[in-house]
């Protein structure tokens, strides 16, 4: 292997693309982040998988039979998306593993932390996790006999809710409220959602599944509030 420090060396990145240095924050992880510029290093990490690969490379070189077989992809699939990374200026060659024949490449993440800023982004980075809670509500949501139940409550305030229909069991969670809150308040609400999340997070416990749960808040315009 040629490359043996913690990072690849600076004359192998894209520097068009990704400009590493410190951001003089409190926060350490943002401290130590390698900030995204460049429109095509945050067109990559605006796709989740590519996020995913990415990080398979954040810890150590590896040749691309090896992050395939961590991930549980096709490599012709790895290959496709690393190039992209490589292109992007985010994942580097950094060595190579002596085999019979010819050696194989080893890769690895320019970084293991990265901050892409908003300006930087084509669309929202939450963009395709919500198309994919979108799609899946879609899937396992929409049944027969159920529906949305909408109109003015008895205090005389507008109303909609989810109607599951008599003894249906739902394998998903649907819940929207207008709420009248002062902008100050918003980041007690997020600890206190957060919090209740967590309580009823059971990872590796039986029975449980993954489930993609988004909670949100915006103004909404006047016209509609």
């Amino acid at each position: 292997m040629r490359f043996r420090g913690s990072h690849p060396p600076p004359c192998t990145l894209a520097r068009t693309e990704v400009e590493r240095h410190l951001l003089y924050v409190e926060d350490d992880l943002l401290s130590r982040a390698t900030v995204i510029k460049g429109r095509k290093a945050a067109a990559a990490l605006g796709s989740a998988r590519q996020r995913h690969i990415l990080l398979l490379f954040a810890s150590a070189p590896l040749t691309l039979a090896e992050a395939a077989a961590r991930s549980g992809m096709e490599l012709k699939s790895l290959y496709h998306h690393a190039r992209k990374l490589h292109r992007a200026g985010l994942l580097a060659i950094v060595g190579e593993r002596p085999r019979a024949g010819r050696p194989m490449k080893l890769y690895q993440a320019v970084a293991d932390m990265f901050f892409v800023r908003d300006e930087a982004l084509p669309q929202p980075f939450t963009h395709s996790l919500a198309e994919e809670l979108s799609e899946s509500l879609l899937r396992h949501g929409f049944r027969p006999g159920r529906g949305i139940l909408f109109g003015i409550d008895p205090s005389g305030e507008p109303m909609a809710r989810r109607v599951d229909g008599a003894g249906a069991r739902s394998e998903v969670l649907d819940l929207w409220f207008l709420l009248h809150v002062r902008p100050q308040d918003l980041p007690k609400l997020k600890a206190e959602l957060s919090s209740v999340a967590q309580r009823y997070d059971r990872s590796g416990g039986s029975g449980a599944k993954p489930y993609l749960v988004h909670a949100a808040a915006a103004p909404r315009s006047r016209d509609l509030a």
